[in-house]
């Protein structure tokens, strides 16, 4: 496995561990779309985790090539790969060949965002059925899609989280279902987590039906027009930060 430090020049079209990979395919005339992460590569694979389905026809089999999509600050990149073999071991998934060229595609349409936001949050435990409690945390960054949290307590990766947002300016509070995707030690007792959230209609397509069950309804409203308000106060805030000469 290769381990990239925090001091290493990262080349943002090369492919990074914990990446959040698109992968389309043609297949039988249609498109079959799933979302993956990178959990492990080498010189000549790439290992992502058991790809989430989102839409058209089952399309995982060996041999099958596709176009894979990923995300940086400045743009979407892609590459054209095709599955070598199904992962039996844990944590389950399948090997890729490793890119042999990875294009720079459209610009991102809205950027991850350094930001200072209270954050109030709940911690699923779905085997114990444990009572919700809100704790306090902080968002340090945030996209339309994923945000940093910063939490006096631990959590576990694939977690599942409860998130209440209130958007400064915007007059609006939103509420979130994300899942822990990575943890990001600090100095300080807090720790950083990679958290992903939902909206609403891709909620069936991400949990299991007993982690469904688990979630308040309150939480579950979380839509595409959520999702422009937010896209939108982003916008706002890189067009002030541009402003002032910070960004």
């Amino acid at each position: 496995m290769t381990t990239v430090t925090t001091t290493e020049e990262i080349d943002p079209g090369e492919v990074q561990l914990w990446d959040r990979l698109e992968l389309r395919f043609a297949f039988g005339g249609q498109e079959s779309v799933y979302l993956a992460r990178v959990h492990d590569r080498s010189p000549e694979f790439l290992t992502i985790d058991r790809p989430t389905w989102l839409s058209g026809v089952p399309a995982l089999s060996i041999g099958a090539g596709f176009t894979a999509t990923f995300l940086r600050p400045d743009a979407a990149y892609s590459f054209e790969s095709r599955l070598v073999d199904e992962v039996d071991s844990p944590p389950h998934g399948w090997r890729l060949e490793y890119p042999g060229e990875v294009k720079r595609q459209q610009r991102r349409r809205s950027y991850r965002l350094a930001v200072d936001l209270p954050l109030a949050v709940v911690p699923l435990d779905i085997a114990h059925r444990s009572p919700l409690v809100e704790v306090l945390g902080q968002a340090v960054d945030l996209s339309t899609c994923s945000l940093r949290l910063r939490l006096p307590q631990e959590l576990e990766v694939e977690q599942i989280v409860l998130m209440r947002l209130e958007l400064p300016e915007a007059n609006q509070e939103l509420t979130l279902v994300g899942r822990v995707k990575r943890i990001c030690p600090q100095e300080e007792t807090d720790c950083d987590y990679g958290v992903e959230f939902y909206a609403r209609k891709e909620l069936e397509q991400v949990f299991t039906h007993s982690e469904l069950e688990a979630l308040p309804a309150e939480y579950t409203i979380f839509n595409e027009k959520n999702r422009t308000v937010l896209a939108n106060y982003i916008f706002a805030e890189q067009v002030r930060l541009r402003q002032q000469g910070r960004l």
